[in-house]
């Protein structure tokens, strides 16, 4: 089957919303096999079987890797035109047949992408065809990068888009957007963004008070009714969560006293972590807290499958905050040693090895596509590589609920 293993990468515009999606691939469920750019009609009619193409991407587009036979093959024809990007791979000889085949997909409707752009003369007979130009930001010079932002960001406004790939840093993001490129791909989303105010706004403080007092035990319920009471909106955003449908069991709570009491404190912890680790991320891209709260829930996943339910919040709590440094913009080690964590959950973040680090390491694995590191974690964690995709697929619904009730 070819159906199981599937990663993303957002593509983000100068909002920081989700333009689209690259869908990375796994061509085979063996373990010597990577091949994570194949993405052939069977592979993609395969993988409906267990994603729904709208949960992937949603109502944006989804960018797939093809190789120069799979393009004169005529393989995108089962894609969806209007939600499918055809991104040309770097290592495709510019032939007048692969020119031909990409013509007649453009006629046909699909948008293209070149992918690796350079600028060569090999690559330019494809410009005129493509509706995005992808430049690496890795292995390309800042001089080629803003001579390529010179000569093609003039006609960001129609086409080709440019398209700043291996963005890894809010530098790299900030130079590509005043060089007038129009999408970014990479992880610096994912980084804490450097403030340039001082101190911490309260809305993030309070956060960070309630993200600290629910992981006491016993918990101590004035103290948690103090800070919401200082806070109207975390207030709402709190009572809203624990009435959503999402709640196992639904309820019309008045109160924290009150919702702890019909909740239970586990359950209560696990939603007012959620929303304390959330709701301060008004100025962050959406996408942040989907893989945020996608991580949280696939790490409780895969507590379930290892038979760790007694420890089940612990793997929750190590997958969201992973990435607390970029959407509260506090490093790593100041919000762990703020934070009343067990030692276990602790060493888990600072990247000692346990059960905990090797089931977030599985899952950021997953998330990038790095096929070998993710054999490599579900071998340590005694699960079968084929779990994951349900677990995905689970827990990235899980997360669309969550944002949908906020």
């Amino acid at each position: 089957m070819y159906d199981r293993f599937i990663a993303r990468q957002p593509i983000l515009d100068t909002r920081l919303q989700v333009w689209g999606y690259e869908l990375l691939f796994r061509e085979s469920d063996t373990k010597d096999t990577f091949k994570a750019s194949a993405a052939t009609s069977h592979v993609i009619a395969n993988s409906t079987m267990v994603f729904n193409w709208s949960d992937l991407v949603g109502n944006t587009r989804a960018f797939l890797n093809f190789s120069g036979s799979e393009l004169v093959s005529g393989a995108a024809l089962l894609l969806p035109r209007k939600q499918t990007v055809i991104e040309i791979l770097d290592s495709t000889a510019v032939t007048s047949e692969v020119v031909a085949a990409c013509e007649r997909l453009r006629a046909m409707g699909y948008a293209l992408a070149l992918d690796g752009f350079a600028d060569l003369p090999e690559q330019r007979p494809l410009v005129p065809i493509c509706s995005y130009l992808k430049v690496d930001f890795r292995t390309t010079t800042p001089e080629l990068q803003a001579e390529i932002g010179r000569k093609y960001a003039s006609k960001v406004s129609t086409e080709p888009k440019l398209v700043a790939k291996k963005t890894e840093t809010w530098d790299e993001y900030d130079r590509a957007r005043k060089l007038h490129y129009s999408l970014f791909q990479g992880f610096f989303f994912l980084e804490p963004q450097i403030l340039r105010r001082r101190g911490i706004p309260s809305s993030k403080m309070n956060a960070l008070q309630l993200l600290t007092t629910v992981q006491h035990n016993p918990l101590n319920i004035p103290a948690v009714e103090s800070i919401l009471k200082h806070d109207p909106g975390l207030t709402f955003k709190l009572l809203r969560y624990l009435n959503s449908p999402i709640m196992e069991r639904r309820a019309e709570i008045r109160s924290v006293a009150n919702a702890i009491a019909l909740l239970g404190e586990p359950v209560f912890r696990r939603w007012a972590t959620l929303v304390a680790v959330i709701t301060p991320s008004v100025e962050k891209p959406n996408e942040l807290i989907h893989m945020a709260l996608t991580r949280a829930f696939l790490c409780e996943e895969i507590a379930q499958r290892m038979g760790q339910r007694e420890n089940i919040y612990e793997f929750f709590l190590v997958g969201l905050l992973s990435l607390t440094p970029a959407i509260l913009d506090q490093p790593l080690n100041h919000i762990v040693a703020e934070l009343p964590l067990s030692n276990d959950v602790g060493a888990a973040l600072r990247g000692e090895p346990s059960s905990l680090r090797c089931a977030l390491d599985a899952v950021l694995a997953y998330e990038q596509a790095q096929w070998p590191e993710f054999v490599t974690h579900m071998e340590r964690l005694a699960l079968p590589e084929d779990a994951m995709p349900a677990c995905f697929a689970a827990a990235n619904q899980a997360a669309r609920d969550v944002i949908g009730a906020s």
